[in-house]
Order: C-alpha cells, then structure tokens, then sequence
C-alpha cells in the first residue's frame, strides 16, 4: 500500500514537471512571436512624416515607381514579389513635384469613417532616395457618395509590411491616380 501511495506521489512530480515544461514553452514561442511583431513594428518616422519634418526633400528623390498590385495577390512583404510587378517611373519633374506637394500637404492622419464604401483598386509607390533608401507607400482608391479618395499605408524607410505601416488618407492624390496610374481605368 506504501508503495502504491509513494508511486502516485511520483506519477504527481512526473505530471508537475510536464505541466511546468508545456508552460515554459508556451512562455518561449509568446515571447518569441512578440520579439517578431515587434521587429516588424514601423519605427521610425513615416515617409508622410519625414516629409513633413522636412527630414525628406524633392531634391533627394532619385525615382518614384507606381507598381501594379494584381487583384487576390494582396499586400506582399517581400521584396522579390514587388520586382516582379509591372510599374511605372514618373520621369517628369513635373509630376514628381507635384506627386510631393499632395502627398506633403493633402494627406490627413488615419482615415475617415465612410459606411461601405467601394473600393476601386490597390497599388504602391515605391520612391527611391539618391542615398538608396526606398519608401513604400500603399495605396487604395476609393469610392464613396460619388466622391473618390485614397487611403495610404505608409512605413518608414524600407519597410515592406503594409499591416504595420501608419495609416492615412487623401483626397486630392486619387486625381492624380486617374491622370497618371495607368492601371486606374483597367479596375
């Protein structure tokens, strides 16, 4: 009988030790998966930001890309995929300027609250700096009471994950969409 008593308290340290490894492990891969998030957490100033701040001028953008994002491929985060998506470089000074003045000076932080709004298409600019830093900026075009309007993700310097970027919206950058994207009347 001893015995049998002495075993059960074993088998109770034995099932103790297992409970407290599954915990520890548990412990482990949350610690490990909130290391990650927080790795791809956008630190740092924004492009809208650094625009602002002044921290980023005109005269220091090399090339602005508009990147076709196909319909169902969704955000990518890889860097591979965005080479293999068919753009378009904005030569003009012209049209980088002003490309800068809107996003400078029309986009307001977060986005407002619209009931449903359609939602026309998605795309990125990729703007390259002469120091080789690359921006990336999300972009959805929108439609809502016969008004068009864009929503933005914007991360700070290369940073390729659109889930953590900060959010923002404008209103003016959808006319130049129509007038420059040449994928705007394609979706």
């Amino acid at each position: 009988m001893q015995k049998l008593i002495h075993l059960g308290k074993e088998k109770q340290v034995y099932q103790k030790t297992i409970f407290a490894f599954a915990i520890l492990i548990l412990l482990s891969i949350g610690f490990a998966f909130l290391f990650i998030q927080k790795r791809n957490i956008s630190e740092g100033p924004s492009f809208i930001e650094d625009l602002r701040q002044g921290t980023i001028t005109e005269k220091q953008i090399k090339e602005i890309q508009i990147l076709r994002l196909k319909s169902g491929r969704g955000w990518s985060t890889n860097e591979i995929d965005h080479l293999r998506n068919e753009r378009v470089v904005l030569k003009s000074r012209e049209l980088k300027t002003e490309l800068i003045s809107i996003l400078n000076n029309h986009t307001s932080d977060g986005r407002t609250y619209r009931n449903h709004p359609s939602s026309l298409y998605s795309g990125i600019f990729k703007i390259q700096l002469h120091d080789c830093n690359l921006y990336y900026i999300f972009y959805k075009l929108g439609l809502y009471k016969k008004k068009y309007f864009t929503w933005l993700k914007v991360g700070s310097e290369g940073n390729l994950n659109p889930n953590n970027a900060k959010q923002y919206e404008n209103v003016q950058l959808a006319s130049f969409l129509k007038r420059n994207d040449p994928w705007y009347k394609q979706n």
